[in-house]
């Protein structure tokens, strides 16, 4: 899996050349985890379907998810929705799932339509989640679940230390990145709407044992940035950044270990509005 610097600059590994920034976050968690950890299945576990239900996925992403379920027999309506267009054609592309355009803050559906919905890392994208979590359970029955996944504070912290010092030394404002929305603080807000909040911990690292791995996934997290927007200094940061994990691989033997991990909430019993 290991690129060089100028394979890193010049074109995608060819693992990775297909993948978008999301895709490339999903594919390096799922290889360079210490430990096997199933997102996805971890949510499956907490909801423990029957198969019948109407299911909504509010920010379905790469669809894997509900490509999963269809895989899987369910025979319930499949819902994804996203406000990004390409997710919404991925999603359309799959047979059986019925795909939204549309924002999670005005969910196109009738009260009280949907028997379970879904939240996976999409709270941390959203300016206003109380509003996110208002419309998931506004749409949810009366005896429906709603599952949000979230992520620890400050996860992956020392690729984002270098990425946001390499920020700094080109004059660049580092944004506020940092979601207040977090396993510490999920269940006193899914808990305004939900007489019933669980929370199951997931912890994990990243094991980055050559840069080229690294390289590509620090560059997959430059769009939470917003670099994306400037060819020109995207590449000045991924020339920066490379250069910085490089001369940590040369000086030492050890992997780079980035601490990580997420947790599965689900909530159940709708609160009067």
């Amino acid at each position: 899996m290991d690129i060089d610097r100028d394979g890193v600059r010049r074109a995608p590994d060819g693992g990775y050349a297909h993948l978008t920034s999301p895709e490339i976050r999903v594919e390096t968690h799922r290889l360079f985890s210490r430990r096997d950890d199933d997102v996805e299945a971890a949510v499956l576990g907490a909801l423990a379907l029957t198969g019948t239900e109407t299911v909504l996925d509010v920010g379905s992403g790469t669809g894997t998810f509900v490509q999963n379920l269809i895989d899987r027999g369910h025979t319930g309506r499949v819902i994804a929705l996203d406000l990004s267009f390409s997710a919404y054609l991925t999603a359309r592309a799959v047979p059986g799932v019925e795909a939204i355009h549309a924002s999670a803050d005005e969910i196109p559906l009738p009260d009280g339509s949907v028997d379970v919905v879904l939240s996976r890392q999409m709270l941390v994208h959203c300016p206003s989640p109380e509003m996110i979590v208002a419309e998931c359970a506004r749409v949810l029955t009366a005896d429906g679940v709603f599952v949000a996944t979230v992520n620890h504070a400050r996860t992956v912290p020392m690729i984002r230390h270098v990425i946001e010092t390499e920020l700094g030394s080109l004059g660049l404002r580092v944004p506020d990145s940092a979601s207040w929305v977090t396993t510490d603080t999920v269940a006193e807000l899914v808990g305004r709407f939900f007489e019933t909040v669980d929370v199951v911990r997931h912890d994990n690292e990243l094991v980055f044992t050559g840069p080229g791995p690294l390289v590509r996934y620090a560059t997959s997290l430059f769009s939470l940035y917003g670099v994306d927007d400037d060819p020109a200094t995207n590449q000045l940061l991924v020339d920066r950044v490379t250069a910085r994990v490089e001369d940590w691989f040369r000086a030492t033997s050890e992997p780079w270990l980035e601490p990580k991990g997420y947790s599965v909430c689900s909530a159940r019993g709708l609160l009067p509005v």
